[in-house]
């Protein structure tokens, strides 16, 4: 059963700041394919919204209501709420993100 998929403003500026980093970093066809992939994995959520598992970080503290993907060095940290999927952070795999999922998720 697909489901609609919502990208929240967090999500949409981490993205914003993957694809200008791989333009810096990089080059535009690199930060293009980046962008497809992201926005592939976002998209597949519609059609299997729980795929994903509990993040670990969030997991130690009891929180369970969001799950997570992985694409390429990216994870996908989402909600499925009320027949609807919310996607709230898109992070750097190599980043240490327990404060930012607690300081976004938590707020």
């Amino acid at each position: 059963m697909r489901i609609p998929v919502f990208l929240l403003k967090d999500a949409e500026d981490d993205i914003y700041d993957i694809c200008t980093f791989a333009v810096i970093n990089n080059s535009q066809k690199i930060s293009d394919k980046l962008f497809k992939s992201l926005k592939e994995a976002c998209e597949s959520l519609a059609d299997f919204p729980l795929k994903g598992h509990v993040p670990p970080e969030l997991e130690r503290v009891a929180i369970f209501e969001y799950r997570e993907v992985r694409t390429v060095n990216y994870r996908i940290i989402y909600r499925v709420h009320n027949g609807s999927l919310f996607i709230h952070c898109v992070l750097d795999s190599h980043r240490d993100i327990q404060d930012i999922l607690h300081r976004r998720l938590l707020r």
